[in-house]
Formats: structure tokens, sequence, C-alpha cells
């Protein structure tokens, strides 16, 4: 982008550290659509420390703190900055997040989770098929929609993450959430990318048969970058480097007295 006439200044800066949108051009800005994904998890793991003493303090209200702010920017029609609003769209999903992480959503009785998510949904869905926008019912349109079908979304992943996630799906979701980041921020540049190079050689890129071809190529190159830069998030994370996370050692010895120990260890970090 630099090369293709992006301005050379201070603002560069924020693709080190995404305080803000990095800048970007016509060369790269399509493909890079999905840097806000980085701006949002920085200031997430930024805020983290401040308010998970004050979420474990006031936990009800700290979760529906984001969803009032939601409210009240929605009906006033209040413009302001992205990050607020994001933090407010966002918000509340990560701090059931730290419910989840605290344990508290496997206290709640099974019924009453099922049925807060339900109307939670509900309340969601009722509002975005009431208020389309300009895309029609695309929920990035719909913040208020968005926010309310992704927390019974949320609620019922996570709530329910101990038998459903852990007993049958461990090793994947391991891997899912260790290469996250690369996931999505390679998934957009390589769907624009497939798209220009079928537009280009003329193959369909709309309709089943377009769609089918696409995600094929598209899944296959994003396992591609998983295995090429994946590694990246465990050097960021102080982990050991590996092709893909979550599998164990081969000769690792294993002892009768080693699972307790290690579920209390566990449990006691938590």
């Amino acid at each position: 982008m630099l090369l293709s006439g992006l301005a050379w200044d201070w603002k560069v800066l924020y693709w080190g550290f995404p305080l803000q949108d990095p800048p970007a051009n016509w060369w790269g800005a399509m493909a890079l659509s999905a840097t806000w994904y980085l701006r949002d998890f920085l200031w997430f793991v930024l805020l983290s420390p401040l308010v998970l003493p004050i979420f474990r303090r006031f936990p009800k209200i700290a979760v529906l703190v984001p969803y009032a702010a939601l409210v009240v920017i929605t009906f006033s029609g209040v413009t302001v900055h992205p990050i607020v609003h994001d933090a407010a769209l966002y918000g509340g999903a990560w701090l059931l997040g730290f419910a989840h992480h605290d344990g508290m959503l496997r206290k709640i009785n099974r019924r009453v989770l099922v049925g807060a998510a339900g109307v939670l949904a509900a309340a969601g869905a009722a509002w975005f098929l009431t208020h389309p926008g300009p895309r029609g019912y695309d929920l990035n349109d719909i913040p208020l929609g968005n926010a309310l079908w992704s927390a019974g979304f949320v609620l019922i992943a996570l709530g329910f993450a101990p038998v459903a996630t852990a007993a049958r799906s461990g090793r994947l979701v391991t891997i899912l959430n260790a290469r996250a980041l690369t996931i999505y921020l390679w998934h957009v540049p390589i769907i624009v990318g497939v798209t220009k190079w079928g537009e280009a050689h003329g193959l369909p890129t709309r309709g089943w048969d377009g769609i089918s071809w696409r995600l094929v190529v598209v899944g296959t190159l994003v396992t591609l970058a998983v295995l090429l830069f994946g590694w990246a998030e465990d050097a960021a994370g102080d982990r050991p480097l590996r092709l893909l996370p979550g599998k164990k050692p081969r000769n690792a010895p294993i002892s009768p007295a080693v699972p307790s120990v290690a579920v209390t260890a566990g449990n006691k970090a938590g």
C-alpha cells in the first residue's frame, strides 16, 4: 500500500499497535477490512485487568452495562466513537466469557439458562426482523439485534461448554481457539483473492456452484495459512510452538495420581 500511494505518517504505527483502525488505501482496503477485529481485540485485552475485579464484585451489573449502553446509543441516535460503539456491541459477550471462566454459568439451572437464552434470542430476532438495515437482515447493520441474538447464542455455547465441548470436540475447539486470530485475519483477504481470481478466469462466483468451489478453495487456503503462520499465536502466548495445538506428547508418563492433581491445580489456577 505504501508503494501504491498510502501516505507515510505516524498513523502507520497503528499497524503495530492498533488502538484505532490502521490506515489503508484502495490497494488493500477490501482485503484488510477485518482489521477492525485487531482493534477491538486489543482494547478488550487492555481493559480486561481493569474490568475483571469490577465484574467479580458486581457481575450482574457489569454484564448489563454494555447492553444498556447499546440501547441508549440505538434509541438516542447519538453517534459515538467506533471503539465505544463496539465496546457496547461486543462487551456483553466478552463479560459472559468472564462468567464462563469463573464457573458462574455452570451454577445456573439449565432450564433458566435455556429460557434466558431464548428470551434474548427472541428479542434480538424481533428487533432485526422489524428494523432491517440497508442490506436487509444483515446483523452487521443492526447492532441491537446483533447483540441480543448473540447473547442468546453465547449463553448456550458457554453454558453447555463443559459437556458439549470438552467431551465431544475438545481438540477441534482447542485448535480453533488457539488459531482464532490467524483464521479471522486471513479468511477475508483469501476470500477476496479467490473471488477476484475466479472472476478474472470466467468462473462462477455466485449461486451454489460459485459458492461450492470457493468454499473448498478458501477452506484449503485458510488451513494452509494456519499451518504456515499460526505459530505466531503460540509465540505471542508464550506457549511452545506447534503446527497444530492440543496434541498430547506421545511419551508423556501417566500416573494414576496425575489426573486428580492436574484437575485440582487447574481448578485453583482458574
